[in-house]
Order: structure tokens, then sequence, then C-alpha cells
């Protein structure tokens, strides 16, 4: 073995990291309810009479989803009038007066802005088509219809 000359150094062996195996953690922004399975008093006796201490606890999450929250917002008008003249002592206003409605989408409309978004988000964004949009609302007891005769949004 004439020729070769022995060099003597050090190697660096890079390690790799392997994946963590389980599931990811659930996002620390999702808010999050806290339920308590404790034991009964009863249960929490020895059997020499003294009373058990905590250690520690387990903990368990789980995902909770709550479908479209879906209500209807009623607004109320009083009218208003002056039993006394009947309206007689201020003529350049009117007999009965009622708040004036804040603006909306359509007036006389059922469609409230958030329905408005809800709606176009499906549409748009989830390229959920109307007539599928129209039987959501059917199931959660909303007959909104898509045909435009009937004064709809969705059509």
């Amino acid at each position: 073995m004439e020729g070769r000359e022995e060099i003597e150094g050090t190697t660096t062996v890079h390690s790799y990291k392997r994946k963590k195996v389980g599931r990811k953690p659930l996002d620390s922004n999702i808010p999050r309810e806290d339920i308590i399975h404790d034991l009964r008093d009863k249960e929490k006796i020895c059997g020499c009479g003294a009373h058990l201490s905590k250690i520690d606890e387990e903990m368990r999450e789980e995902l909770e989803v709550i479908a479209e929250q879906i209500f209807v917002k009623r607004h109320f008008y009083p009218r208003y009038a002056c039993r006394n003249c009947e309206g007689s002592g201020d003529e350049e206003k009117p007999t009965f007066r009622i708040a004036k409605p804040p603006a909306g989408f359509q007036p006389g409309s059922i469609v409230s802005y958030s329905l408005l978004a809800f709606v176009l988000v499906n549409k748009f964004t989830d390229h959920l088509p109307f007539y599928r949009q129209e039987k959501r609302f059917e199931r959660i007891g909303a007959h909104i219809s898509r045909q435009k005769s009937s004064g709809s949004f969705l059509g």
C-alpha cells in the first residue's frame, strides 16, 4: 500500500429530525371551554379513610362546530301622536311621528348585510350554486327562494 497517505481528521455526520407522530395541536386562538369531570366526594376517600390528593390531570381536546346560526332581527318603530291636540298644534310636522328606519340593503327586503355577505361568500368563494344554498336555507327553516319573480336576491 505504497503511495497512500493517511489523512487524520474528523468527519461530521449530520443527524436528521424525525417527524413527530400524532396530531398537530389545535390553534391556540380558538376559544376554549373547560369542562371538569371530577370524582364525587365519596370516591375521593381511600380505603384507609384518608382523603385522596390530586396529583395530576389528563386533558383531552375535541373540536366543536356550531353550524350557521340564523335568527330574525325584528325592528319595531313606535308611532307617536298627541292625544291632546291631535296634531293641530304643530302643523308643519305630521300628525303621527315615527323614527326613520336605518338604511338597509334594499327597502322592504328581508336581506341584511350579514345575509348578503354569507350568500356571496358561499357563491364566489366556496363555489356553492344558488340552488344548493336554497336547499341549505330550507333545512334550517328559512325558505328563501332563488327566483327573481318573488323578489329574492339569490337569482
